[in-house]
């Protein structure tokens, strides 16, 4: 089940990186990468933006490296926007517990780590959400 769920998450991520231009189009410059937190020590996760030449479609990944759960994790984010999941790595049919993300979140003006909006969810362990803005 493992090595099937492997397989179903690399081919996942292979056509998030053909659909969405954000992960190669400006590859050669920080103008394609904005960190929203690479800070956070504590609890060993790291966010950050992947930004497309149109402005549109950029992607944001939120990644926990523990094998802890942290709930209602707050995530800065760039926009007052709608960030709509495309990717939880803890779902079940990619090996994990299937720990759920809510599959919409609009960001609030709550400040956290330099931005402006944040949105808060539950981060499942070992984790990886990409979310669509």
């Amino acid at each position: 089940k493992l090595n099937q769920g492997v397989h179903t998450y690399v081919k996942e991520l292979l056509e998030l990186y053909r659909k969405y231009p954000a992960m190669y189009e400006i590859d050669n410059t920080w103008d394609g990468f904005e960190w929203m937190n690479a800070d956070d020590a504590e609890h060993s996760t790291y966010c950050f933006v992947r930004k497309g030449s149109s402005g549109k479609n950029n992607l944001l990944f939120v990644l926990n490296m523990t094998p802890m759960k942290w709930e209602n994790y707050t995530v800065p984010v760039p926009k007052k926007k709608k960030y709509k999941l495309l990717l939880n790595s803890d779902e079940e049919r990619f090996g994990g517990w299937g720990n759920e993300i809510p599959a919409e979140i609009m960001a609030e003006k709550k400040p956290y780590h330099y931005k402006d909006y944040s949105i808060s969810f539950d981060l499942p362990p070992y984790g990886a959400a990409v979310f669509l803005f």
